[in-house]
């Protein structure tokens, strides 16, 4: 009972709370469908309901051809570490570095060797410096003597 109440009282509501000007390009619209259906009342099954639909908003319907999409799309962006994920490799000591095993972008696990450095004061006391955990090398501000 509720939802009869509802479906009769919804359209009422509907009619009255519209303006003048939009009630009457609504009764226009309705006219015109009515007029198409009733010029085609002959052909009666041929008009389906969502073909009247389609005429009541004014909707054209076209029709779709296949065509290949890009396989790729550019996007401009930059990418950048988490900064929780990121870590810098220092020596403990300073010396010459002898020996670089790594290029930025190379990916190490850990204990990879990165570099060996010599201590300038005790030549021949060389230190091997290694990865402290897997990741990808993004910058390697130094370079071998």
């Amino acid at each position: 009972m509720k939802h009869i109440v509802i479906c009769v009282l919804m359209p009422l509501l509907l009619l009255f709370s519209c303006g003048r000007k939009q009630r009457e390009g609504w009764e226009k619209r309705v006219e015109r469908l009515r007029g198409e259906t009733e010029s085609a009342a002959g052909d009666a099954d041929t008009l389906s309901p969502t073909e009247e639909g389609r005429r009541f908003m004014d909707l054209r319907v076209i029709e779709v051809h296949p065509h290949r999409i890009a396989d790729v799309i550019k996007a401009p962006a930059v990418l950048q570490p988490h900064p929780d994920a990121q870590l810098t490799v220092k020596a403990p000591v300073q010396g010459w570095i002898r020996e670089l095993s790594v290029q930025p972008g190379s990916r190490v696990g850990p204990k990879d060797l990165l570099a060996v450095i010599e201590d300038p004061n005790n030549l021949g006391q060389r230190l091997a410096i290694r990865a402290p955990m897997a990741g990808t090398i993004t910058s390697r501000p130094a370079s071998p003597n």
